[in-house]
C-alpha cells in the first residue's frame, strides 16, 4: 500500500511500495547514491511546496502521463505520475540510478504496472 512521503502546500508526494524499496536500496548502496537521494529529497520537497522544476535539468516528461524527477548530483531518477483521483498527489513508482539516456522498456513497464496496481495511500487521507 502506498505511503505519503511528504505533504507540501501544493502537492502530496506518495511512494508506492516499490518506490520505498528502491529508495532504501539506493540509500544503502554507496555514499554517492545517498548524497543523490538527499538532493532529490530537497528538490521534491521544494516542488511539493510550490517551487517549479525546470526541464530538462530537474524534470523530464517520459510520455504516457509519466515524468521523471531528477537529482542534481548524479543520474538518479524518480519515475512518477499525477494521481487521477487526487490530482494533488504525485505518485512515485520507483527510483533508478540511470545509466543510459533513453527510458528503458523495463522502467516503462514498471511505471505502467505500478500505476495499474495503485489503490491510494495507506491512511486514505492524502
Amino acid at each position: 500500500m502506498a505511503k505519503v512521503f511528504y505533504t507540501g502546500s501544493r502537492y502530496v508526494i506518495v511512494f508506492t511500495d516499490r518506490a520505498v524499496e528502491t529508495f532504501d536500496q539506493l540509500k544503502d548502496q554507496s555514499p554517492s547514491h545517498k548524497k543523490a537521494l538527499v538532493h532529490w529529497t530537497e528538490r521534491v520537497r521544494r516542488f511539493a511546496d510550490g517551487v517549479d522544476l525546470h526541464a530538462p535539468d530537474q524534470i523530464n516528461q517520459e510520455g504516457g502521463g509519466f515524468f521523471a524527477i531528477k537529482s542534481n548530483s548524479m543520474s538518479l531518477r524518480a519515475y512518477s505520475w499525477f494521481c487521477a483521483e487526487k490530482r494533488k498527489n504525485i505518485v512515485i513508482s520507483h527510483f533508478i540510478a540511470k545509466k543510459t539516456k533513453k527510458l528503458s522498456k523495463a522502467d516503462k513497464d514498471i511505471m505502467n504496472l505500478e500505476k495499474r496496481n495503485y489503490t491510494g495511500v495507506e491512511d486514505g487521507t492524502a
